[in-house]
């Protein structure tokens, strides 16, 4: 841990990284110097320590104008990335699961983009009301202090799971953030609306 309490052993995948770099280089490329004063977002590395990550990321997060669409875009852009990189007999299971297991599906789906961007990532999946809630744990975004005026912080994860989703026919790929440990709230939690999936 460092004095942040952060759990430096943790580590976020190079694909975190370049996707994060795109989407600055086409919404606000005038950021990019300032991230490679945390991290070189150049280097070959295969993962990067969470800390200058996290700093990085609160840096964009004062920049409100921009920060949810760079994160939605980033999201969107490792979503494409993570889903060819989804093994095999996962991208198998996918195919033959029968509609009625698609808890187990969007779990599996999830979960397997998931530890494209963050291994410690991992979520609990739900039904409510018609809709599939997913608990996320281990947030990368919100590892820091919660504050309720920056809103929420996990706009990533959304764009994520929306991209994920639709690459199947199951599930309508609309995914909204209802809480944020950010925000100083219990959970980090997104609802996945499945009300207008085909039986």
């Amino acid at each position: 841990m460092n004095e942040a309490g952060i759990d430096t052993e943790i580590q976020v995948e190079r694909l975190f990284v370049i996707c994060l770099q795109k989407a600055l280089d086409k919404h606000a490329p005038e950021q990019l110097e300032e991230l490679s004063q945390w991290f070189d977002p150049g280097s070959r590395q295969m993962r990067f320590h969470i800390a200058p990550v996290i700093g990085a990321v609160g840096y964009l997060r004062k920049h409100t104008t921009v920060y949810q669409e760079i994160m939605r875009s980033a999201g969107i852009e490792a979503s494409a990335k993570a889903y060819t990189g989804i093994s095999q007999i996962d991208m198998l299971a996918i195919k033959l699961f029968p509609r009625f297991g698609r808890e187990r599906l969007l779990k599996r789906l999830l979960q397997s983009g998931l530890r494209r961007i963050h291994r410690e990532a991992y979520v609990l999946i739900q039904k409510e009301d018609g809709k599939f809630i997913v608990t996320l744990s281990n947030s990368i975004f919100c590892m820091t202090s919660a504050n309720k005026d920056n809103g929420y912080r996990c706009q990533f994860y959304a764009a994520l799971f929306v991209g994920l989703l639709g690459k199947t026919d199951l599930f309508s790929p609309l995914v909204s953030e209802v809480s944020c440990r950010g925000r100083g709230e219990e959970e980090c939690r997104f609802e996945v609306d499945a009300l207008h999936v085909p039986d």
